[in-house]
């Protein structure tokens, strides 16, 4: 019995050495970074679901995810806006910042509740890999999954990405149990998978078509299924009867999951506690955006102004009847709306190409240049091997190859069927604004990749050296890009150094590094605007006058900590700015600069100027600012900087903070170029530096 101890010891002592290793990395490389675009919408959401009752923020991302990471504030004090009508980024900027809480506290606790659900990813992980190629497998797809940079990244933040990775995962798993043995046990865990991915995000309709194909080769594949209950088992061996079976199972599962994301919502329709206690019917709450819910992202007092998409008549009448009989919560409901009106049509820059309805081929580029090269080596060897120990099984058994094959297949279904149904939605989708959507094809990529395992113990002593070279190339890379997981690019695109030419948003820049930001300007002697002026423009949901960073501030994305947007003289100095902000993505006067931005900046330009000049005198400034100027030189700042960032792609940084803050030492003379020199100049600058690349 001791010795059965002992190596059960030594089996599973790698196991947890990966998984304590990925905690460090994970929890080490996100304590000095501030919040990302989404966490304050995250943890703010999901702290009003706790403590109010209330499920008008974030409705689009979900439940599940913001209640498990909030979980750890329920047990201090925090302060809560009571704001009438709830604006996503506003009313969670006013929760982190403005109530007295504690962000930073806020902020680690709820990602410390992410790296456990990340470690509960990779144990099960692991396990399944395991279950499929042996140890030696189950630690392959380990390693892969703990050095990942696109999985650690995404495991240290307070975002819906990795809860709903896990629950895909795990939702593959307990199908794949349940078609395996039917009782209590498999669909209970069944149904909570499932209740719980339809409760994190409303990508969970993918599982849908994915279920019903493998019910299917369930059916088809024609082995007898085992029921158990109460101590009995029987075993269903005719299809129609396994039909029959899996009908009744699929529809308990509909109501069991319905029931669980229900109970997620405080089993009530309303969104609003004020709504449920009045009682209003239906047709008073059927349209989003009135009543129970604030007008979404569509006037300019808010931050975003997302072009709406067309949404389809079918799914239009399907939310109205769901609506009028309330089959779902409204705030559930209101999520499914904003994914398909707003959501799906987003500003987004790809290599150069500014858009808003998405590219076939930006996210396998993502996958492509976001991926260590080492994981794709250890791929084609994985693929190597399944072939290699197809053909050796046909050859000593003597079987018929097709039905090795099959059976092969079988064992694998649910993963690789899962990793081809969502590469198909993904390359047809028009959210094209991060590799953290395609983070759910990662953990199953890298189960299936554990079959390269076979080859440790192989003869051929090349495809062995080459396997450890790829798996020790990943570690080193991965140890290397610490804490920076975020700007990861591989060696493709020339690494993280020139990620920002490619990529931005939260492939690269999601606002994170304001603290190494505020450290750079002190070790540089550059935290005193006496000594040289420092400009700052921010992509973020950070606050840089949180974090005391002494700057003149251009216009960024939010800006949610100043008032407004004020015209800035520009001179010589140190200019930072975000990788996002430089590819002007989210500006009104966005992408390449041209003839149209030309014409109005300069129709604008004397006024600026003159607007500068008088600020050195209140009287005249107020006598300046009439209400028709300020409409006029409203979005001033957005072209001055337009034309700066113009300028500054055409130069490399002098310094990459984190990858993702871009710095550069610009000379009177070089602020002169960029604002005055003319267009067909500023124009030709940007081709020469095209050629040069």
């Amino acid at each position: 019995m001791r010795i059965v101890v002992v190596q059960n010891v030594r089996r599973y002592l790698p196991v947890a050495g990966l998984l304590l290793l990925f905690s460090v990395l994970t929890i080490s490389s996100v304590r000095h970074k501030s919040a990302t675009f989404d966490e304050p919408l995250h943890i703010a959401g999901g702290y009003g679901y706790w403590s109010q009752n209330e499920y008008k923020l974030s409705t689009e991302n979900g439940n599940f995810a913001q209640r498990w990471a909030t979980l750890p504030l329920l047990f201090g004090e925090y302060k809560f806006p009571q704001d009438k009508h709830f604006d996503n980024f506003r009313s969670s900027f006013k929760f982190f910042y403005h109530m007295g809480n504690d962000p930073d506290k806020m902020l680690f606790l709820a990602r410390g509740m992410i790296v456990l659900l990340g470690i509960l990813l990779g144990l099960l992980v692991y396990l399944w890999s395991a279950q499929l190629f042996g140890h030696a497998g189950g630690l392959l797809s380990l390693l892969l999954y703990t050095f990942s940079p696109t999985v650690l990244a995404h495991s240290r933040l307070a975002t819906s990405d990795l809860a709903v990775t896990l629950c895909f995962t795990a939702s593959l798993w307990s199908i794949r149990a349940l078609l395996q043995r039917v009782n209590v046990l498999t669909l209970a865990a069944n149904c909570l998978a499932l209740g719980a991915l339809f409760a994190s995000k409303m990508s969970a309709l993918i599982m849908i078509p994915v279920a019903a194909v493998l019910f299917g080769i369930r059916i088809i594949h024609g082995k007898e299924l085992p029921v158990e209950f109460k101590g009995r088992q029987w075993l269903i061996g005719t299809r129609w009867a396994q039909v029959v079976l899996l009908s009744a199972v699929v529809l308990l599962q509909t109501v069991l999951v319905t029931g669980i994301v229900a109970g997620f919502y405080g089993f009530r329709y309303s969104a609003s506690k004020v709504h449920a206690a009045s009682a209003q019917p239906a047709e008073h709450t059927a349209n989003v955006g009135k009543r129970a819910f604030p007008k979404l992202n569509l006037d300019e007092q808010n931050i975003t102004e997302r072009k709406a998409a067309p949404v389809s008549p079918l799914l239009e009448s399907a939310l109205k009847y769901a609506r009028k009989h309330h089959l779902l919560p409204e705030a559930y409901l209101n999520g499914i709306y904003v994914v398909a009106k707003y959501s799906l049509v987003r500003p987004a820059f790809f290599n150069g190409r500014y858009g808003s309805g998405g590219w076939t081929w930006f996210f396998p580029y993502c996958y492509l240049v976001k991926t260590p090269l080492p994981v794709f080596v250890v791929l084609l060897l994985a693929a190597l091997a399944a072939v290699t120990h197809w053909h050796r099984s046909r050859n000593e058994q003597q079987e018929n190859g097709w039905a090795l094959l099959r059976q092969s297949l079988y064992r694998t279904a649910p993963l690789w069927l899962f990793v081809i149904t969502y590469w198909v939605v993904a390359v047809n989708t028009s959210l094209n604004i991060g590799i953290r959507h395609l983070l759910p094809v990662y953990p199953a990529t890298f189960i299936l990749a554990g079959a390269a395992a076979s080859w440790f113990g192989s003869r051929r002593r090349w495809i062995r050296r080459a396997l450890a070279a790829a798996l020790t190339i990943l570690v080193a890379e991965s140890l290397l890009i610490w804490p920076n997981y975020l700007a990861y690019f591989n060696q493709l695109v020339e690494g993280p150094k020139n990620g920002y030419r490619h990529l931005v948003d939260s492939n690269l820049d999601w606002g994170q590094d304001l603290p190494a930001l505020k450290q750079w300007l002190a070790d540089n002697g550059l935290d005193n605007q006496e000594k040289t002026p420092v400009y700052l423009s921010y992509f973020g949901n950070g606050n840089p006058t949180y974090h005391q960073i002494d700057a003149e501030r251009l216009a960024g994305y939010p800006d949610l900590d100043l008032k407004e947007k004020k015209i800035v003289p520009l001179q010589g100095g140190v200019y930072c700015i975000s990788a996002t902000m430089l590819q002007t993505v989210h500006l009104r006067y966005g992408g390449r600069w041209n003839e149209a931005y030309e014409k109005v900046y300069q129709s604008l330009l004397g006024f600026a100027q003159m607007a500068q000049h008088m600020a050195k005198s209140p009287a005249a400034a107020k006598l300046f600012w009439t209400p028709q100027r300020k409409k006029q030189l409203k979005y001033f700042p957005e072209l001055q900087l337009g034309r700066l960032c113009e300028y500054l792609r055409n130069r490399q940084p002098d310094a990459a903070i984190g990858y993702s803050i871009l710095v550069y030492r610009l000379s009177e003379l070089d602020v002169q170029q960029a604002m005055l020199m003319p267009f067909a100049r500023l124009i030709g600058s940007r081709a020469a530096a095209g050629n040069e690349k």
